[in-house]
């Protein structure tokens, strides 16, 4: 039987430290069930000492759920013969020709917030290292309990408002180089999502929005709030005493919840910026994300 260790992860405002997960644990109900109480208590998991394959990565995000899949023609790049798995990486091939998605910006999010179910969490693996810190790193903040930053004013402003997005708007302005598909305008319409959010099985509520695809908001009044209230937004529930910076280490998977946290990766890169397969800064990540299983669930009703 499989075992594992929790514990809080050291010099950070909230967080999970995993020790003893290993692929032998997908089978094991009791580590699942572990994992996935820790992740909606604290909101991100940092796995020590996991060794796995792109086969075996997918298999550890089936402990939490079915996994999304992409097409890999909006701008976004997947593994050869895994939909499931996003590929981040700062290389190009012998080509010339870029191994990843490599123009995401630092900008606070949830992955597939767009979506009518927005994704559970994200799992994210090293597979290539660099020896630069700045190229390196995440940041995560929580956003449980993240209204109470809020002046009061605002909160009742909120209370019963939704962030919309929009996945084409953020397409076109983060791949502009790539045409938009026409089907993902059938599958993913305009999407507005309550920004209250409860969480379920807790009298915690979080603040649920995403820098990348919110562009708007309509507030408890019906009124039309633009772009710059939802930066304003991000900015006052994302304060530097709730944010964890993670350096990732080799043989390291790191699990955070698109629930209850918000994370921002390094300074986008350009296409000049990119680097050989054998330099010392590149980086090549791999990503699944965890399909979620309801709408988001007002706080408020």
């Amino acid at each position: 039987m499989a075992k594992i260790d929790l514990k809080k992860l050291p010099n950070a405002p909230f967080g999970t430290l995993v020790r003893g997960l290993s692929h032998a644990s997908c089978g094991d109900k009791d580590v699942a069930s572990q994992l996935a109480a820790a992740l909606m208590e604290t909101s991100l998991l940092v796995c020590e000492d996991i060794e796995i394959t792109p086969s075996q990565h997918c298999d550890l995000g089936r402990m939490f759920g079915e996994l999304s899949q992409l097409s890999g023609g909006d701008g976004t790049r997947v593994l050869d013969g895994s939909r499931e798995i996003f590929v981040v990486s700062n290389m190009v091939d012998a080509n010339g020709e870029p191994v990843g998605t490599y123009g995401e910006k630092d900008i606070w999010h949830a992955d597939h917030a767009y979506r009518r179910i927005p994704s559970i969490g994200s799992l994210f693996y090293p597979r290539c290292l660099p020896q630069s810190p700045l190229i390196n790193q995440t940041s995560f903040c929580s956003t449980v309990d993240a209204h109470r930053l809020l002046p009061d004013d605002m909160v009742r402003r909120l209370r019963t408002a939704q962030l919309f997005h929009d996945h084409e708007w953020y397409d076109k302005r983060y791949y502009p180089d790539t045409p938009y598909d026409p089907e993902n305008r059938i599958k993913y319409p305009l999407q507005g999502h309550p920004i209250f959010r409860k969480i379920e099985n807790s009298a915690s509520i979080c603040v649920f929005v995403s820098g990348t695809t919110g562009r708007y908001v309509i507030d408890s009044d019906g009124q039309r709030l633009e772009r710059d209230f939802v930066e304003e937004l991000i900015e006052r529930i994302t304060p530097p005493d709730r944010v964890y910076t993670h350096h990732y280490l080799p043989n390291q998977l790191v699990i955070w919840s698109n629930y209850t946290a918000l994370h921002k990766p390094r300074p986008a890169l350009s296409r000049h910026e990119l680097v050989p397969e054998d330099h010392p800064d590149a980086r090549l990540m791999h990503r699944v994300a965890v399909k979620g299983t309801q709408p988001v669930f007002p706080a408020f009703a």
